[in-house]
C-alpha cells in the first residue's frame, strides 16, 4: 500500500464557498478525481480572530499532486471573476499568493527529487511555487509554508 501524506491549505473564510463550490461540489470533484480525502475545517473549529480555514488533502503523493492540479486551476479561474479575497494576499504587482501549510516530513514528497514535483505542478498549472525553508517557518515548528503565486 502506498504511503499516505497530508497537506493543508489556508483559505480565507469569506471565500470558502468559491473553493468548496455549491454544496461542496468542487471539493468532492477534487477528491474523486485525485483519489484523495479532501476535508474542510469546520467553521466551529476556526478561532474567532482567524480569517482563514484549512483545506486538508490526504492520500498518496501522486494523488495529492493530482488534487493540486485540480485545485490550482480553480484558484486561477476564480481570480479573474471573483473578488481577490480568495487569495491569502496580493502583492504590490497584483500577484495573488496562496499559502499552503505542509508538515515537514512529507514536504520532500511535494518538492520531489531535484524539485521535479514542484516543476511538474508549475508546468501543469502555470503557477509559481516556493516552499519556505525550515528556518523561515519558526512560528510553525514541524511545518513549512508553500507559497503559490498566481
Amino acid at each position: 500500500m502506498a504511503e499516505s501524506f497530508k497537506f493543508c491549505c489556508c483559505v480565507p473564510v469569506d471565500s470558502i464557498h468559491i473553493i468548496a463550490g455549491k454544496n461542496g461540489d468542487n471539493l468532492e470533484k477534487m477528491s474523486y478525481e485525485s483519489q484523495t480525502l479532501v476535508t474542510l475545517q469546520s467553521s466551529e473549529d476556526v478561532q474567532s480572530a482567524s480569517n482563514e480555514r484549512i483545506i486538508t488533502i490526504e492520500g498518496a503523493r501522486e494523488c495529492i499532486v493530482d488534487a493540486l492540479n485540480v485545485l490550482i486551476p480553480i484558484l486561477i479561474d476564480r481570480k479573474n471573476i471573483q473578488s481577490d479575497s480568495i487569495f491569502s494576499s496580493i502583492d504590490s504587482e497584483g500577484v495573488q499568493i496562496v499559502k499552503w501549510l505542509i508538515p515537514q516530513q512529507p514536504c520532500g514528497a511535494l518538492i520531489g527529487k531535484g524539485g521535479e514535483g514542484i516543476k511538474n505542478i508549475e508546468k501543469l498549472s502555470g503557477a509559481y511555487i516556493r516552499v519556505l525553508h525550515v528556518y523561515e517557518c519558526m512560528d510553525n515548528p514541524g511545518e513549512r509554508f508553500a507559497l503559490i503565486l498566481l
